[in-house]
């Protein structure tokens, strides 16, 4: 096998792999869960259950910011969506720069 031809194969292969991941799809639900701690009144908090096409949830995307408008808008446009690899990645880049606050 000619070098060339190694390099198409590989090249093919790897625009195999890359199709098959963007065709992978992942369903999102957002759970909100309940913030007790008085300091913390405001805040929202959650995860992002990131479904498969198993009967459970793949992963969890965490979440703890102040309530707000972007937010809520944010949640309105990707709960219980289908979404790609790289929508969900969009969505876990986003959650960690935007909406993920550490408790200290």
């Amino acid at each position: 096998m000619s070098l060339s031809h190694l390099i198409f194969r590989v090249e093919q292969s790897l625009h195999y792999l890359k199709c098959r991941l963007l065709r992978q799809r992942h369903y999102l639900s957002f759970v909100e869960e309940f913030v007790m701690n008085p300091d913390f009144a405001g805040y929202v908090a959650g995860r992002i259950e990131v479904w498969g096409d198993g009967l459970w949830a793949t992963r969890e995307i965490r979440y703890f910011t102040l309530r707000s408008r972007e937010f809520e808008d944010f949640r309105k446009r990707w709960d219980f969506k289908d979404v790609t690899a790289k929508q969900l990645a969009a969505v876990e880049k986003r959650v960690a720069d935007e909406f993920y606050e550490e408790i200290t």
